[in-house]
C-alpha cells in the first residue's frame, strides 16, 4: 500500500536556503539585538579594510554579504562595493547581493531557476574557503550543497564549523536547525538544533528564530521555551507581518494541536497577512486536516510549491500536484519529504508507477532507511509486476513486524499483501490485507482502512471479479453524499475499468523469502 505521510504531523520547521536565496527571500537578516556585540563592528571594519586594499569581486562580495548579515545599517564602503559588483560581477550571486544593498525596497528578487550544479558549487566554495577560512556564509552554503547530494556526514561537519564561527546568526541557526532535523535519518541528534537555538541570545529577540525554536520543539515533542517571547513579539507591533508570519503559524499550530482551535485559527489566519511560502504550506496542511478554511489561490507567493501541491491533490488536480511536487523537490533538494509525497501522488490515482519510482529513488538517496519510502518502493515494483525486486526491497524493512509501530506494521502488511496477490497467492494476500485493516481500525485510522480496502478490492477483482466489485461497491455506497476525495476517485476508477493487473513469477531464489512474508503475523501489543 502506497502512503504519503500526509496524515503525520507537520510543523513550520525553518526552510533551508543558500545564502543568495535567503537574501532574495528576505529571510537572511535579523534585526539588530538591543545591545549588539562590539566585535561584530570590528569584524565588518576588517572586511572594509581588506576590500579597500584589494578591490576584487570576491572581497567585494564578502564585504557586502557580511554587511547584510550584520543586521546593522549598511556602511557607505559596502554600498560602493555593491556598486562595483553591479557593474562588474561575473556571477549572479554578486549581482543579487548588490541589488539587495542598493535597492532594498525592491518588491521581487528573481530566484535562479536553472538546475543546481551541486558539485561545481562545492568546488567553488572549497576554493573560497581556502582563501577565507572564517567565512561563515561559505561554510553554511557548503553544508547545504553536501546535504543536497545526500553527503550528510560532510554536511554536518561543515555546519559544525559554521556554528563555531557564528552561532548567533539567524541564517546560520535556521540552516543548522533544518539540517539537524533532516539528518535524523543518518543518526544525527535533532536536539542539537534546540541546543543552539536556545543558547543564542538572538532567539529571544528574533521572531524567525522563535518560530524555529517552537517548531523544532514541537517536532521533537518537547515543550517550547520561546512561546512567551513570541507572544510578546506579536503584541508589541515592532515587527512586520512578514517577519511574524512563521511565528504566528508555529504558535497557531500549537494551539490547534492542543484543541484551542479559536486561538489557533486566528493566529494562522494572521500568519497569512504577508505569508512566507512555509506558512502558506502550513495553512494548506491544516486545511487538509479540516482544522482551517483556506485556499492557496488567494495569494501569489514565490516558491509555494508545497502549498500548491497539497491543495491541488485534495482538489483532485493530480497532474498539477505532481508537477509542483517536482518543483518543491528542486526548491528543497536535501529534503526527502517531496519524494515521499510525489511517490504517493504518482502511484495513487495516476497509477504512474514509473514516475513514482523516480521520486522514490531520489528520496532514498537522502533518507535510505526511511520506512515509508522503502515501502512505496516495494509497492511500485509490485504494481509493475516486478515481484522479485519487490521482495528484495521489503527485505530491507524489518522482517519482524514487532519492530515496527502499529501504523508501519499495518502499512507493511498491506504492501506484502499486494506482493502475495501479484505472486499468485491470493489467499495469503487477502489475509494480509484483512489483517492490515484490522490494525488500522484498532489505531483509529479510517483513511488507511479505506485505502487498504480499495487496494485489496483492486487485487481481488483479478481472481474473483464479483467479490472485488462487491468490496468497491460497499466503499462507494458509504461515500454517497460526500464530495469526491482522492480515495473515492481511485475507487471509481478501478470499478469502471476491466479487471487487469500485472502479475509476475517469483524466481526460485526468492521463493523462501516469499514464504516468510506469507507467514508474517501481527502481535497486537
Amino acid at each position: 500500500m502506497s502512503i504519503d505521510g500526509g496524515d503525520f504531523s507537520r510543523q513550520v520547521l525553518p526552510r533551508w536556503h543558500t545564502f543568495t536565496n535567503a537574501v532574495i527571500l528576505g529571510e537572511a537578516f535579523a534585526p539588530p539585538l538591543p545591545n549588539p556585540k562590539i566585535q561584530s563592528g570590528h569584524f565588518l571594519q576588517q572586511k572594509i579594510r581588506e576590500w579597500q586594499l584589494n578591490k576584487t569581486e570576491a572581497l567585494a562580495a564578502d564585504l557586502v554579504g557580511n554587511a547584510l548579515l550584520s543586521g546593522n545599517p549598511i556602511p557607505p564602503e559596502a554600498k560602493r562595493a555593491a556598486e562595483q559588483l553591479l557593474r562588474n560581477a561575473k556571477t549572479s550571486t554578486g549581482r543579487i547581493l548588490a541589488e539587495r544593498v542598493l535597492n532594498p525596497n525592491r518588491a521581487h528578487y528573481r530566484l535562479n531557476s536553472e538546475e543546481l550544479r551541486f558539485r561545481a558549487k562545492i568546488a567553488l566554495l572549497k576554493m573560497r574557503i581556502s582563501n577565507y577560512p572564517h567565512n561563515v556564509i561559505c561554510w553554511t552554503d557548503l553544508a547545504f550543497y553536501y546535504a543536497a547530494l545526500g553527503q550528510i556526514r560532510q554536511s554536518l561537519r561543515a555546519m559544525d564549523i559554521a556554528l563555531n564561527l557564528n552561532s548567533d546568526n539567524r541564517f546560520v541557526l535556521r540552516s543548522a536547525a533544518s539540517l539537524f532535523v533532516h539528518a535524523e535519518a543518518f543518526d544525527a541528534d535533532p536536539e542539537k538544533a534546540l541546543f543552539y537555538l536556545r543558547a543564542s541570545d538572538s532567539t529571544k529577540h528574533d521572531p524567525w528564530l522563535m518560530a524555529s525554536e517552537i517548531a523544532v520543539s514541537d517536532h521533537l515533542d518537547i515543550r517550547p521555551q520561546t512561546t512567551r517571547y513570541g507572544a510578546e513579539a506579536i503584541r508589541t507591533g515592532n515587527f512586520s507581518d512578514r517577519d511574524l508570519s512563521e511565528l504566528r503559524s508555529a504558535l497557531g499550530t500549537l494551539e490547534c494541536s492542543s484543541g484551542s482551535f479559536s486561538k489557533g485559527k486566528k493566529l494562522v489566519n494572521d500568519s497569512l497577512i504577508h505569508p512566507t511560502e512555509n506558512a502558506l504550506a502550513q495553512a494548506e496542511w491544516l486545511t487538509a486536516r479540516k482544522q482551517l478554511s483556506f485556499h492557496y489561490g488567494d495569494y501569489v507567493i514565490p516558491n509555494s510549491y508545497e502549498a500548491r501541491s497539497i491543495a491541488q491533490f485534495h482538489e483532485c488536480n493530480f497532474g498539477k500536484a505532481i508537477a509542483n511536487t517536482w518543483k518543491w523537490m528542486e526548491y528543497q533538494p536535501f529534503s526527502a519529504n517531496p519524494a515521499m509525497m510525489g511517490s504517493y501522488m504518482a502511484s495513487f490515482v495516476s497509477e504512474d508507477y514509473v514516475q513514482a519510482l523516480e521520486f522514490v529513488r531520489a528520496g532514498l538517496k537522502l533518507s535510505p532507511r526511511d520506512f515509508y519510502l522503502n515501502n512505496n518502493h516495494a509497492f511500485c515494483l509490485a504494481s509493475l509486476g516486478k515481484i522479485d525486486e519487490a521482495i528484495a526491497t521489503v527485505a530491507a524493512i524489518p522482517q519482524s513486524v514487532g519492530q515496527l509501530s502499529h501504523r508501519e506494521a499495518g502499512t507493511f502488511l498491506a504492501t506484502t499483501g499486494l506482493i502475495l496477490y501479484r505472486a499468485s497467492r491470493p489467499h495469503a494476500g487477502r489475509k494480509h490485507y484483512t489483517l492490515a485493516q484490522r490494525v488500522f481500525t484498532r489505531e483509529k485510522l479510517p483513511k488507511l482502512v479505506l485505502t487498504a480496502r480499495i487496494y485489496m478490492a483492486r487485487e481481488e477483482r483479478h481472481y474473483d471479479e464479483v467479490e472485488g466489485n462487491k468490496l468497491l461497491d460497499e466503499v462507494l455506497a458509504k461515500s454517497e453524499g460526500n464530495p469526491d476525495t482522492p480515495l473515492i476517485k481511485l475507487a471509481k476508477k478501478i470499478r469502471g475499468r476491466p479487471c487487469s493487473v500485472k502479475t509476475g513469477t517469483v524466481s526460485p531464489r526468492f521463493e523462501h523469502a516469499l514464504d516468510q512474508l506469507e507467514a508474517l503475523t501481527f502481535n497486537e501489543r
